[in-house]
């Protein structure tokens, strides 16, 4: 029940922050779909995925920690519920990215996977992994880690985009779809492991 209430608490937060956002990158996602643009789609789980973990800590800066340490929730459950949370929107936006790939396949009779997705899928995936990885330096820079996010995620899609357009040929959908269940294993590692690392920040921060 304590982390019901926790999960309950960070959806209301989250909910409150980046609603507006969610709304539009929704509905340039649902353009994307019917005019067959790949990019809405691609960028709407990357940017709200990476962009759910810091706006569930952005309620910590606000002072809410000091009170937190008086209900019956332990420092493990605190992180523990923002995890699931945050780990659950992340996959919940993958396959919303997927079935965007399915609607678009019935709509325009083009397959369900081609390079092009399949490289996009890894992409949403690494970078994921990469706001796992970020995450527990927040305690440390507070809200600049927000700024180099977004900076890594441009640099990242940009310069993984150019390679992908310089070789097409040798990235093909047979050599990148193993990339896939790879990277799952590493994204489920590394929601893991920060996990336990921004336990060990919270316990040491000064929320």
């Amino acid at each position: 029940m304590k982390i019901k209430g926790l999960f309950l608490k960070n959806w209301y937060t989250l909910n409150k922050n980046i609603k507006i956002t969610a709304v539009i990158f929704f509905i340039i996602w649902i353009g994307g779909i019917f005019v067959d643009i790949i990019a809405p789609m691609f960028f709407y789980p990357c940017i709200l995925g990476c962009a759910v973990a810091f706006s569930l800590w952005h309620i910590e800066e606000a002072g809410w920690g000091k009170y937190a340490f008086s209900l019956p929730c332990s420092e493990k459950e605190i992180v523990l519920s923002k995890y699931i949370l945050d780990v659950g929107i992340k996959v919940g936006l993958l396959l919303m990215f997927l079935l965007s790939m399915g609607i678009r396949s019935i709509i325009f009779d083009v397959p369900f996977f081609t390079s092009v997705s399949v490289f996009a899928t890894v992409v949403i995936l690494a970078l994921y992994i990469i706001s796992f990885l970020l995450l527990p330096l927040y305690f440390k820079l507070r809200g600049k880690i927000v700024g180099i996010m977004y900076f890594l995620i441009g640099v990242f899609s940009g310069g993984l985009g150019i390679m992908f357009m310089e070789n097409k040929e040798v990235l093909s959908y047979d050599g990148l779809a193993p990339f896939m269940t790879v990277l799952f294993c590493i994204f489920v590692l590394s929601a893991f492991l920060s996990y336990h690392l921004s336990l060990r920040q919270y316990k040491k921060s000064d929320f």
